[in-house]
């Protein structure tokens, strides 16, 4: 069933006519319900996940994605121009660069930094037996495993969805805030499920640094004119770059390394809104015009 409200096209009736003036609101809490409907039973110990315990992380983790789906065809847009945007590959360059460069020595400053304040790290076995050219296929790997499936197909929820929805109401640093909150959230269930990459650690720096990290992938969108296959390989860069560091560098204080990584993400959050203000414009034509709201669906 099909109405039209406001000149769009919703579907399944009042469902889609409610949700068209809640759309933002009904992602998050979709997203919310269909990942920690997976998640928080093994994090209760309600199911017993076992073997099974990292495709069952997998499988949450395309919460945001299918939440997107789910609202963009309720309102009644396309989504075929929704999922289209993983395929707006042309800018400039350097931004692949700095897309796979930044998050790698945001990384490893935050372990020079560690050391710095007099933490140890751990002998590697890895670098003693694998050469670097290994390690950089490894990382590599790593990268498109998390692109696909470990973190980077949530773009398509966060950047792809929320983001354009929320700048049609605040600035993109307030926005980025908005969306930094609620994926943090989103991982509660994981730092009690064991077996995940959060398992056991410390919540408040993960959810400040992901704050800080929220408005780096919204300086990205917007720079590259809302390029979400951009903020994905972002996404991929940093997860396996704090994988890589976890594996290659055993550290003994991880709480210690989480405050560092932290605030390392706020010393460039900060750096990136005093130099293009809190709608994080980047001005340069050169990489196509950032442009302000959501993408216009497809006729």
């Amino acid at each position: 069933m099909t109405t039209t409200v406001n000149s769009r096209s919703h579907r399944l009736g009042r469902v889609g006519a409610f949700v068209s003036g809640r759309e933002i609101a009904t992602f998050f809490g979709l997203t919310l319900a269909l990942s920690w409907a997976v998640w928080v039973p093994g994090a209760v110990d309600i199911v017993e996940y076992g073997a099974l315990v990292s495709g069952i992380i997998v499988v949450g983790g395309f919460g945001p994605l299918v939440a997107a789906a789910i609202v963009t065809w309720l309102v009644g847009d396309s989504l075929r121009s929704w999922a289209g945007q993983v395929l707006d590959w042309r800018v400039r360059p350097r931004w692949y660069l700095a897309a796979v460069g930044i998050p790698l020595l945001v990384v490893a400053g935050a372990v020079l930094v560690y050391v710095v304040l007099g933490n140890s790290i751990g002998r590697s076995e890895i670098l003693q037996e694998v050469p670097i050219y290994g390690v950089v296929l490894i990382h590599g790997l790593s990268m498109v495993s998390v692109f696909l499936v470990g973190g980077g197909q949530e773009e398509l929820g966060w950047r792809g969805f929320a983001l354009p929805r929320l700048l049609e109401q605040f600035t993109a640093v307030s926005a980025s805030l908005v969306i930094g909150a609620v994926w943090a959230v989103w991982h509660l269930p994981l730092f009690v499920l064991e077996g995940s990459g959060q398992y056991g650690g410390s919540f408040v720096p993960y959810l400040i640094g992901l704050l800080a990290l929220s408005i780096l992938f919204t300086w990205v969108y917007r720079a590259t004119g809302r390029s979400v296959l951009l903020v994905m390989i972002l996404h991929a860069s940093y997860n396996a770059s704090a994988g890589s560091m976890e594996v290659l560098l055993p550290i003994q204080n991880a709480a210690a390394l989480s405050w560092v990584l932290a605030g390392i993400m706020w010393v460039l959050a900060i750096g990136l809104i005093v130099v293009y203000g809190r709608d994080l414009c980047h001005g340069n034509s050169d990489d196509r015009v950032a442009v302000e709201g959501r993408a216009p669906p497809a006729a």
